[in-house]
């Protein structure tokens, strides 16, 4: 009997060991999750608060200058980015936010390709014009990919294809693109195909 109770108690103990250990792995990946939405938060608030005015805005400077803050992040994960810059007018428009869209896009680009384990990963950005008074922002990825059924939910808050993903950022991008007039969308041929996100803005030159 005493053999028996020592038993059990031996076991309950590796057991409660085992729970513990696997509640700190899971604390600590939660307080990661929550870090990065703090950040992605910090970030917005930074760029949208500091100023909504609307004012004459050139796109490819937006892309010139998010391109250039994260040039240290391309370099680690050995990431090429082809930009495609068309001449397009200044359009009115409040230049925080399409930084934070931008940005979020971007982020978005090089989280798919390091999740994918591609060496050469390459993202393309294109500024154009493709109607009277529309300028179109699209970032590509030679990424992960979507699958077809995700396509028309990964704006939704809290959604997420990415492993350590937490569905804030691309909702957060879709708000901002609202907020300016225009809207977001996403294409890809499926898994392991990469993706193509694409901004849309119709407003008048300013």
């Amino acid at each position: 009997r005493n053999v028996l109770l020592a038993r059990y108690g031996s076991a309950l103990a590796t057991t409660l060991k085992q729970q513990r250990a696997t509640i700190a792995v899971e604390a600590a990946s939660l307080r990661r999750a929550l870090m990065e939405v703090a950040s992605s938060v910090a970030t917005h608030q930074h760029y949208v608060e500091r100023d909504r005015r609307i004012e004459p805005v050139a796109p490819a400077d937006v892309v010139a200058e998010v391109l250039d803050t994260q040039q240290a992040t391309l370099a680690r994960h050995n990431i090429a980015v082809d930009t495609h810059l068309c001449p397009v007018e200044p359009i009115a428009t409040c230049r925080a936010q399409l930084v934070v869209i931008f940005a979020n896009l971007l982020s978005n680009a090089i989280d798919a390709i390091v999740e994918a384990g591609i060496a050469d990963g390459r993202i393309t950005v294109h500024v154009e014009e493709p109607q009277a008074a529309t300028v179109r922002i699209a970032v590509s990825d030679n990424g992960v990919g979507i699958a077809p059924r995700d396509l028309e939910r990964v704006f939704q808050l809290g959604y997420t294809t990415k492993a350590h993903g937490h569905g804030y950022g691309l909702h957060s991008a879709t708000l901002a693109a609202r907020d300016l007039g225009g809207s977001l969308r996403c294409e890809s041929a499926g898994p392991g195909m990469g993706a193509t996100f694409a901004l849309e803005i119709r407003q008048a030159p300013a």
